[in-house]
């Protein structure tokens, strides 16, 4: 059974990776449902019935897709930040950033920051500057990749690269006065 949920999991992530490859096709599908809707306002009340059909099917599906994307991408992002917090909340962990091993008091305030990660809607901002975070247990690994915040200089976007959707879409962000003397500049 485990197996099977494990297979699931793969898949979806891997239709969620390739997303890209499923909205552009349905969004442009979805165009042509909208010219045919414009082009029913138009065209003689006997063709209306059919045609506006096909139009909101075309259109709709654009929107459906979108929908069904953004909650799977949304679940995968949840499962990634919870098993990172599960993963920190490890004993015996240490952490390297930018291969700069840290001590065990900076251990214990980067992993309650990295405990602390939630997702937030930036505005008008952007991620700069790369940090990379390695936590190690007795048994793994897991990098992160931290960006700061190009608004607010406390805040760091985290991106993973273990699901196909965080390797492109941050998972969250925490905050953390301490990890930017870690920076490589």
């Amino acid at each position: 059974m485990a197996q099977v949920i494990l297979n699931t999991i793969n898949t979806l992530d891997s239709i969620i990776g390739k997303g890209n490859y499923i909205l552009y096709p349905s969004f442009f599908v979805g165009i042509i449902g909208s010219l045919v809707l414009a082009a029913l306002k138009y065209s003689k009340p006997s063709e209306d019935k059919k045609l506006k059909l096909i139009g909101f099917i075309l259109f709709g599906q654009a929107i459906f897709i979108y929908i069904i994307m953004e909650i799977i991408s949304s679940m995968f992002n949840n499962r990634a930040r919870n098993e990172i917090k599960a993963f920190v909340s490890q004993q015996n962990i240490s952490i390297t950033i930018n291969d700069t091993l840290l001590d065990t008091t900076a251990i214990k305030t980067i992993g309650s920051n990295i405990k602390g990660i939630k997702r937030i809607k930036y505005n008008h901002s952007s991620p700069r500057k790369k940090f990379t975070i390695n936590i190690i247990s007795r048994n793994d690994v897991i990098s992160l990749f931290a960006f700061q915040d190009s608004y607010d200089s406390s805040s760091y976007w985290i991106f993973w690269d273990k699901y196909n959707t965080s390797k492109e879409n941050e998972i969250g962000s925490i905050f953390s006065t301490t990890l930017y003397k870690y920076r490589a500049d």
